[in-house]
């Protein structure tokens, strides 16, 4: 399955929505394919995904589109709960289609380290798949899993370099998967995985003194300079490899994911590329693409706080 769903944005260094004032502070913006290290009260629906897949020995390729959707509620200011589903859609080489849900999963995460005057942020997390949730036809596991996580930013806004350098930030996470059951049948087994994901992004917020003012001397509209201050040209990308048996299973598994997103006030879009980078994980370029919208900015302003 793909490693397609991420993770929340909030408990970080907090800046300008409107994009005014660089030295505000980084706000890492939420990322699609590796889960943040931040929390939040928000809910990412929908994430649209389509790849495809090519034929393997005694089976047809296909075509993988799915809709998933993610709800986080904060806790406490520093621990967060994730709920995180889809539904798939697998249209066959052979003009077969099988679809159903894919398990759910729960995640949770306790900020450990949150510095926005050096816009730094570790978060550790546990997340807990939960087999037999989802549908076997279009690859559901019977079986759940258990994987804690580490996760990491860090973002140049601050440091001691040229201006140029200073949207730059980086996410990262190190996830280690253990299954309940490691027998799969039929002589495979489902392995251990350990799974790395990071991405590389370049926040054009903090080059608002020089976009605003390009914008105008161009006679362009003021929504135009400001909004392209929101945007973040991002490259992502996972890899997860045994580090079990994996016999009869797939084996590695990564994906390098180059887009842009549009971080507006409360809400976010996304859309990346989907670049297989083995035949595990795809055959054919994909997309994918994602709505993020705060609780405040669906009308649940009273839900969007710590619970404790």
């Amino acid at each position: 399955m793909l490693l397609l769903l991420a993770g929340a944005r909030g408990a970080r260094a907090q800046g300008d929505p409107d994009g005014g004032d660089p030295d505000a502070g980084r706000e890492f913006p939420k990322t699609l394919i590796l889960d943040e290290p931040g929390i939040d009260d928000e809910i990412s629906l929908p994430t649209l995904s389509r790849i495809g897949y090519g034929a393997a020995p005694g089976a047809p390729g296909y075509v993988q589109n799915g809709v998933a959707f993610e709800v986080d509620k904060t806790i406490t200011e520093r621990i967060d709960l994730q709920l995180t589903g889809g539904y798939l859609d697998l249209a066959g080489g052979d003009g077969r289609r099988r679809d159903g849900w894919d398990d759910l999963a729960l995640t949770s995460k306790y900020v450990v380290v949150q510095a926005p005057e050096s816009e730094t942020i570790v978060t550790l997390g546990l997340t807990r798949s939960f087999g037999g949730t989802g549908a076997a036809r279009v690859g559901a596991e019977r079986s759940g899993s258990t994987a804690p996580t580490l996760y990491v930013g860090q973002g140049l806004g601050t440091a001691p370099v040229a201006a140029a350098w200073r949207p730059f930030a980086v996410t990262g996470t190190l996830a280690y998967e253990v299954p309940d059951d490691t027998h799969a049948g039929a002589g495979a087994r489902f392995p251990q995985t350990l799974q790395i994901a990071g991405s590389v992004q370049y926040s054009l917020h903090y080059l608002a003194p020089w976009i605003v003012p390009w914008a105008a001397r161009a006679g362009l509209a003021d929504w135009v300079g400001t909004g392209l201050t929101r945007l973040i040209p991002i490259v992502e990308a996972s890899y997860a490899v045994p580090t079990t048996d994996a016999t009869g299973s797939d084996a590695r598994q990564g994906l390098i994911a180059p887009g842009l997103i549009y971080a507006g006030e409360g809400y976010q879009l996304a859309v990346e590329a989907l670049v297989p980078l083995t035949r595990a994980s795809g055959t054919s370029v994909g997309v994918i693409a994602q709505l993020n919208l705060s609780f405040r900015a669906i009308g649940l302003g009273a839900l969007a706080r710590p619970l404790f």
